[in-house]
């Protein structure tokens, strides 16, 4: 028999989070799927972790060469509920109480123990969902990342008295520092009506900060993640098609500065909208 589709009054069009009676909802194979996937970029992208945790001067040639992803996309057409699957699926991620209402109908990935092996939500960061809807030629993808970033450190900040006794790999001191490189390179690329300039080293030196942002957004993650004793950066973005003008950029800026080993980014889009977005 189907199951019943139950709707309340004043969320018929917003985003609803399921957080239990999991066996109820129709969105259950696609919870299962994304489950599955996140399970197998992790295990990939821990591996690598661990090799560059080794050697610093160790570089995976398919992370560098973008022929691996760690983006998990909810595609469907407008008002299909991708926005509700993906926010409801980062809660069963981060919320520990959430995963374990999902435990009783969708299957977790285990070992020959029959022992859970999907990384602990305790161990997973997950920043607030990013609207696009807020970029402009002023204010990108990038920035408005940092923006999260920060504000979630600043809470930690006051939670720890003595940051000197956190026993953290990563100091404030060292994270701030991190932020800042990271903010100066994405300066470079925001171009500047009233800059000037007088040099052609610096105009040079601005290039290379810029080629260099990739590297420096991967040291600020694994420097966020040490500070925060998380391993894992959860990053989601709504809607990415909807954008018009700047939808384009920011799937480029996904591609060129956001694959990397520390963080997933889970994606709603409408794949027909984006293919038509150009710059």
């Amino acid at each position: 028999s189907s199951k019943p589709i139950i709707f309340r009054k004043g969320e018929e069009n917003g985003i609803i989070v399921e957080r239990d009676h999991f066996e109820n909802s129709i969105m259950l194979n696609q919870y299962q799927q994304a489950i599955d996937i996140f399970n197998r970029l992790w295990a990939q992208q821990y591996k690598q972790i661990e090799k560059q945790n080794k050697s610093q001067d160790v570089k995976n040639d398919i992370w560098v060469d973008n022929k691996i992803s760690n983006i998990i996309a909810f595609c469907g057409d407008r008002g299909e509920g991708k926005s509700s699957c993906m926010t409801s699926f980062a809660t069963i991620l981060a919320d520990d109480n959430v995963r374990k209402e999902a435990k009783r109908v969708l299957t977790f990935p285990k070992n020959e123990d029959n022992e859970d092996i999907l990384l602990p939500s305790e161990k997973i960061d997950w920043l607030d969902v990013i609207d696009p809807s807020f970029f402009d030629e002023d204010h990108n993808l990038l920035e408005l990342l940092l923006g999260r970033m920060y504000n979630k450190v600043q809470k930690i900040q006051k939670k720890r008295e003595d940051d000197d006794n956190c026993n953290c790999a990563c100091s404030h001191r060292e994270l701030m520092e991190q932020f800042q490189k990271v903010k100066k390179s994405i300066s470079t690329m925001t171009p500047q009506k009233d800059k000037k300039i007088y040099d052609t080293i610096e105009d040079i030196s601005d290039l290379a900060a810029g080629m260099r942002l990739r590297e420096e957004i991967e040291k600020l993650f694994r420097c966020y993640l040490q500070y925060a004793r998380k391993e894992c950066l959860l990053i989601c973005i709504d809607d990415l098609d909807l954008n018009i003008s700047q939808g384009y950029k920011m799937a480029e800026m996904l591609r060129k500065y956001l694959i990397n080993p520390y963080c997933i980014i889970l994606v709603s889009v409408k794949i027909e909208q984006l293919i038509d977005i150009n710059d």
